[in-house]
């Protein structure tokens, strides 16, 4: 029997190995196989190809939809990196969110460390102005409350101040000698002079007091019968 029409094992002409291109590749995934008459015929795989490349299959419309909705997730998420460096809200809540999700976390690492910063940003400009709130109620204290309290205290005490603050008052020359006048021994003895004559002036006036007193308690003396 001729070697052209041998048959293999299940009764099918033997399988011509497929054509070689001059790039070193098989042509197409196709066999050539010899017919009872001698005539070829050309078995394709179910598989089309062009070139020597599968052909993409076409995606389901489920498929398609996941992965549409997969790209607009991934979108949202890349929109939120620009605003959590403004909003420290949003970088709050986001950060909460990726905390509880190690898959999510490690996805968005970048997004996770930008919340992150804007906290700690966040966080160091309420404790600046928090401090210079402070120092500025301090200031405010001073100039509206301390200083009238103050200056009121002061005014209070103006007039000690201001009797403190006038000159000292010279002494007048006759003064010492009046002092001298006073210490000598003439002045001593006219004084003595003078309470003396005081004295007996005074004790005049009690005699004559008295004396009278005396004719004002005296009994009357009634006229008799005859005269």
């Amino acid at each position: 029997m001729d070697e052209d029409r041998r048959t293999g094992a299940f009764g099918f002409p033997a399988l011509k190995p497929a054509a070689r291109c001059t790039h070193g590749a098989a042509a197409a995934p196709f066999a050539i196989l010899r017919g009872h008459a001698g005539r070829p015929c050309v078995l394709r795989c179910s598989t089309p190809t062009t070139g020597g490349l599968a052909m993409p299959q076409e995606k389901s419309p489920a498929r398609h939809r996941l992965e549409t909705i997969e790209r607009q997730e991934e979108k949202i998420w890349v929109e939120f990196y620009p605003e959590v460096r403004r909003d420290e809200t949003l970088a709050a809540e986001i950060l909460t969110e990726l905390e509880r999700d190690e898959t999510l976390r490690r996805r968005h690492r970048g997004l996770y460390l930008c919340c992150q910063r804007c906290i700690r940003l966040h966080e160091s400009r309420e404790t600046r102005n928090r401090r210079i709130g402070r120092a500025v109620r301090s200031l405010l204290r001073a100039v509206f409350i301390s200083f009238p309290r103050a200056v009121a205290e002061t005014l209070g005490q103006g007039r000690n101040v201001a009797v403190a603050c006038l000159p000292e008052m010279e002494e007048e020359p006759a003064a010492p000698q009046v002092r001298r006048l006073m210490e000598s021994d003439a002045y001593a003895q006219a004084e003595k002079s003078f309470r003396e004559r005081a004295r007996k002036a005074a004790d005049k006036t009690d005699t004559g007091t008295h004396a009278l007193a005396a004719e004002d308690t005296a009994p009357a003396v009634r006229p008799s019968a005859a005269g």
